[in-house]
């Protein structure tokens, strides 16, 4: 794909690093964030992911729409994977980045102590946290990223409304790991995610971004796909910002706070939850937020946010 794009120049995708064509679902948001990062990675990395809906548009096959080296692993072994590859090109006296894309189930659940662990023994590694809210290459099922009383496959009884519990802050729980770089990021805010990407490719150590991205299986129209991921930062459900060494918060974009509804009616997965309890969520993240980045007060604004 790549060749054959270089040899006909096909603009504009003839320097992308991500082709169209791929085999995801329309509307997937995914893909968007993937072209992003890859492009702000550059050719000179390697990529690890760990069973997603990646494995089926990224990884090595007839259907990989990627111009960069991908190995294609388990849930549990990914990160420890990339640690090992980035001590082996080390030990070559090679430069290129290793980078691990993985969702959300990869990240929050089942792969969680090897993210812990390769935290805590500072691996030279990126981990980019495609976070779509459940397991959604299965159908959509719960996993501990997806917000409460949201409906899935598993774990919501309608009966008596008891749905998914309170999600993990993972963004928070890294940053407690006290590692080099965390931050959060979305593709409707593009200049932000890229400049944040480019960022953490420079720094050493460990690095993550928990990246949001809408899924088809939250019950939206695909066309509608990046405006619900403006909508989840424009609500003051996913804020962007992000941690240096654990400590230094910076907010990099502030929104004005639209209703919640908003986001929430464009998606049936949330049709029959309590919005007041994700309303309360929402004060209480930006009033915890707001005071650790008041703690650095002229670093508070890192910068103007372009959507």
């Amino acid at each position: 794909m790549d060749a054959a794009l270089q040899r006909l120049k096909i603009g504009p995708f003839a320097e992308d690093l991500f082709h169209p064509g791929h085999n995801a679902c329309p509307g997937c948001g995914s893909t968007t964030a993937l072209r992003m990062v890859l492009n702000a990675c550059g050719r000179k990395c390697v990529f690890v992911v760990p069973a997603s809906c990646a494995s089926l548009y990224f990884c090595p096959s007839d259907t990989s729409a990627a111009s960069v080296p991908v190995i294609h692993t388990v849930f549990a072994g990914a990160f420890a994977e990339a640690e090992g590859i980035a001590y082996g090109l080390r030990a070559q006296g090679r430069e290129e980045n290793v980078v691990v894309w993985a969702g959300d189930g990869a990240c929050y659940d089942m792969g969680f102590s090897g993210l812990s662990g390769a935290a805590v023994r500072d691996a030279d590694i990126l981990v980019v946290c495609n976070d779509n809210e459940g397991y959604q290459n299965t159908g959509g099922h719960q996993s501990s990223a997806t917000p409460q009383d949201a409906l899935m496959q598993n774990g919501y009884n309608p009966d008596d409304l008891v749905g998914s519990s309170r999600r993990k802050d993972l963004a928070e729980i890294m940053a407690s790991h006290g590692v080099p770089y965390v931050a959060t990021a979305s593709a409707a805010y593009p200049e932000d995610l890229s400049a944040k990407v480019t960022k953490a490719m420079h720094m050493k150590g460990f690095r993550f971004i928990l990246l949001l991205t809408p899924c088809v299986t939250w019950g939206y129209e695909s066309r509608v796909s990046v405006k619900l991921a403006r909508l989840a930062v424009e609500t003051g459900y996913f804020p962007l910002y992000e941690v240096d060494a654990g400590v230094r918060y910076r907010i990099t974009h502030e929104p004005e706070r639209r209703p919640f509804e908003e986001f929430a009616q464009l998606q049936k997965r949330l049709r029959r939850a309590d919005l007041r309890i994700a309303k309360r969520e929402i004060v209480q993240k930006w009033e915890d937020l707001r005071f650790k980045a008041s703690r650095y007060p002229e670093q508070f604004h890192l910068r103007a946010v372009a959507g």
